[in-house]
């Protein structure tokens, strides 16, 4: 099974100001780690059949703010996927990634 359309989800309320994965990242002006993007963009592959193998190219453009809304969009090809982090109508991250179908082991 290959993804036949691109896929958007959105964080409305983005990632909450107290969450653990903001402690340290960085003191006095947090930011979401770069691990929690991927991480959402994983789940929703995951809901889709599909799992992330490898990234192949990430490249971050803007930070993300505690409690910002973003959105993630997945666009499939032939080679696996691109996915595209956005908030307020800028790209914050882009990836290059391979896939592997769940369900074909």
């Amino acid at each position: 099974m290959t993804l036949p359309d691109p896929i958007r989800w959105s964080a409305p309320s983005g990632v909450p100001a107290g969450a653990s994965c903001l402690d340290g990242h960085f003191p006095g002006n947090p930011i979401v780690p770069g691990a929690v993007l991927l991480a959402h963009a994983a789940d929703v592959l995951h809901g889709q059949g599909q799992a992330i193998v490898a990234i192949r190219r990430m490249k971050f453009l803007r930070p993300l703010g505690p409690g910002v809304p973003f959105e993630v969009q997945i666009d499939p090809s032939a080679q696996g996927a691109r996915i595209t982090w956005r908030s307020g109508g800028e790209t914050l991250a882009d990836a290059r990634v391979s896939l592997r179908d769940l369900a074909g082991g």
